[in-house]
Order: structure tokens, then C-alpha cells, then sequence
């Protein structure tokens, strides 16, 4: 008689056979490709969870150089040029955001590690910290971690709600997502640093902005929120820190970029309430004494 459950461990030993030489090896092997997308990055949680207790087990650390050499794989595979920056970047268990070029483009990748990461970060106790103190830290920091990243997701789906070929010029694009395991998605990112830095940095250098700049910087600002609205979503967090911001020979360039706050067409009820952010308005201790003429 044909032992069907002999035959499919008989493979899933070979599978996990294959894992383990990927796992040890010292660089990432692109050729291995196929087997690591179908191991640990399979659209089934139980799949994933399993590879990963198996990436655990040899003693991986983490698992982050692994997925973003898998991320720059997969985009290269489609015929996309992609390339990482070697800067600083914003991180921690569940996000990370850097800059990087996408076709030759400026823009910002976010990647959304969700529970993938978490499950290999090694807890740590110390003598003098008691476990009761542990356990708030923890709640404390996985609440962030969670609100987080509904933030980053919320983020991706008003970039493809606003996203068409008409998309305003002071809005960022959306330029590449995947909402598979593993998540992430490309954003265009403007030059330089955003307003609120460029309003600061004009403030330290006791530097004057002639009331013109100041007034195509508030047209560009309204424009590119107009048309956000315009294609169906509320942007709540309007800051000078929401818009990237360059100086060109014309003066001031800007383009609404942070959208995590945003609320999307689904979050609005029949009467045109929508629930979250209770309206606030204040200038930016930072921004208070800044000089305009």
C-alpha cells in the first residue's frame, strides 16, 4: 500500500533539510530564492511559523538581513531597479523606514515586520529589574508597537486610494507595495529635509522668508490636501511636519507625505462623522519665534 504520510515527511525533512543549509550559510544566496518565499514568507501563518521555530532552533538571531535581501530579490526579479540606502534608519521590532532609490527615483521604503521579528528577539531579565516591571515595559512597548503599525497600514491604503496617473505633484507616490508576507511598500521621497526642519533651520540661521515663498509654500500645502480629499480621504494630521519640503532656483517645493493618520472612504458613516482624531491646532513650540517678512 502507498504510505502517503511516510512520502510527505519524506519531503518535509528534505525541505527543512534545504532550510538548514540556507540558514548557515554566512550571505543570503539569491538562488535559494524559491524556497525561502515558500518557507518563510508563505501566505499561511501556520507555514511561516513553522520555518520560523525551524530559523529559531539554529540559533538565527534575527531574521531582518534575510528579509530585506528577500524584499530586494523579489524586486529585482520583476525587472525593478531597487537599491537600499546605507543610512540611518527609523527601526524597531515590527517597522522599519529608510531611504532608498526605486528606478532610479528618491523614495522611502517601509517595511512591516509584524510578529515575524518577534518571535526571535531573545527576552532579557535582569538581576536587578523585577519580572513585574518586565511585563509593564513589555505591555507598554507592544501596545506602541501595535498602534504603530495599524498607523504604517493605514498609511499604505489611503497611498493606493489617492494614487492615478492625475495624482497631484504636491502629493508623494505610491510606487511599489506588497500585501503578502512580507509587507512593505515604496513611497517617492522629496529631497531634502521636510518643512518644519527647513522652517527651523531658517529660524537658527536667523534667516528671513519673504512673505512670497511663505504664501506659494500655504498654495502648495492646500493644493495638495484638496486633492487628497478629493479623491475620497480626510487628512487629520496636518503639520509642517506631514510635507516634504526642497529649494529649488524657484524657492520652496512641497508634497504632502505622511498620510498615517489619514482616514480612508471605509472609516466615513452615513452622516459624515468619522471617528479617531479630535481636531487640534497649535503652532509648534519649536516654530513659535520664527521671523516672516
Amino acid at each position: 500500500m502507498f504510505n502517503f504520510i511516510a512520502v510527505k515527511l519524506e519531503v518535509l525533512n528534505h525541505c527543512e533539510d534545504e532550510l538548514f543549509s540556507i540558514f548557515t550559510l554566512k550571505t543570503f544566496n539569491p538562488e535559494a530564492f524559491k524556497l525561502t518565499h515558500m518557507l518563510l514568507f508563505h501566505r499561511k501563518e501556520d507555514v511561516r511559523s513553522k520555518y520560523r521555530k525551524i530559523a529559531n532552533a539554529v540559533g538565527i538571531g534575527s531574521l531582518q538581513e534575510i528579509m530585506k535581501l528577500h524584499i530586494q530579490t523579489l524586486l529585482n526579479r520583476w525587472g525593478l531597479d531597487f537599491e537600499g540606502s546605507t543610512s540611518e534608519s527609523q527601526e524597531n521590532d515590527i517597522f522599519e523606514r529608510k531611504q532608498c532609490t526605486f528606478c532610479r527615483e528618491d523614495a522611502s521604503i517601509t517595511c512591516l515586520y509584524e510578529t515575524f521579528l518577534e518571535e526571535f528577539k531573545p527576552l532579557e531579565i535582569k538581576d536587578d529589574m523585577p519580572v513585574v516591571k518586565n511585563q509593564t515595559m513589555d505591555r507598554k512597548r507592544n501596545s506602541k508597537n501595535k498602534i504603530r503599525k495599524r498607523d504604517l497600514e493605514n498609511e499604505m491604503d489611503v497611498l493606493k486610494q489617492i494614487e492615478s496617473k492625475e495624482i497631484h505633484r504636491n502629493v508623494v507616490r505610491l510606487l511599489a507595495f506588497n500585501e503578502s508576507f512580507p509587507k512593505f511598500y515604496i513611497k517617492e521621497r522629496l529631497p531634502g529635509d521636510n518643512l518644519q526642519r527647513r522652517l527651523l533651520e531658517a529660524r537658527e540661521k536667523n534667516k528671513i522668508i519673504p512673505i512670497s515663498n511663505l504664501i506659494r509654500i500655504i498654495i502648495q500645502a492646500i493644493r495638495g490636501v484638496l486633492y487628497v480629499h478629493s479623491r475620497g480621504c480626510l487628512v487629520r494630521d496636518i503639520t509642517t511636519a506631514s510635507f516634504g519640503c526642497s529649494v529649488t532656483d524657484d524657492g520652496y517645493f512641497v508634497k504632502l507625505k505622511n498620510f498615517e493618520k489619514a482616514a480612508k472612504p471605509s472609516e466615513f458613516s452615513n452622516d459624515g462623522i468619522i471617528s479617531g482624531l479630535i481636531g487640534k491646532f497649535c503652532i509648534p513650540p519649536p516654530l513659535k519665534n520664527v521671523h516672516f517678512i
